[in-house]
């Protein structure tokens, strides 16, 4: 025999529209300056190749290291403010009653 039991379950609702475009575009933010900081440490290593000489190697790799020290702290505040966007936009967190049957 089996006696009705009540129970509370958490769910949570879909994304709204703006929470998946805001998703979206968090995630294509983060893929578009992975690929950016690829990029320009190839640039880097192809320029320092390039370039003879002690002098002019040490030169081409500090504004390398200059440019991609800028290309990580654009990366960091997008991914601040869009992260807090796209955690602000979750869908709401309910509590749903669902009565079981529960064997004794």
């Amino acid at each position: 025999m089996a006696t009705e039991s009540e129970v509370w379950r958490e769910r949570r609702l879909p994304r709204s529209g703006f929470g998946r475009l805001a998703k979206w575009t968090f995630v294509g933010f983060n893929l578009w300056l992975a690929a950016e900081v690829v990029f320009v440490l190839s640039r880097i290593g192809e320029a320092r190749r390039a370039v003879t000489g002690g002098f002019g190697q040490a030169i081409v790799g500090n504004m390398g290291q200059a440019v991609l020290f800028e290309w990580l702290a654009v990366w960091a505040v997008g991914f601040v403010l869009l992260g807090g966007i796209v955690v602000a936009t979750r869908g709401k967190r309910e509590m749903v009653r669902v009565i079981e049957n529960v064997p004794e």
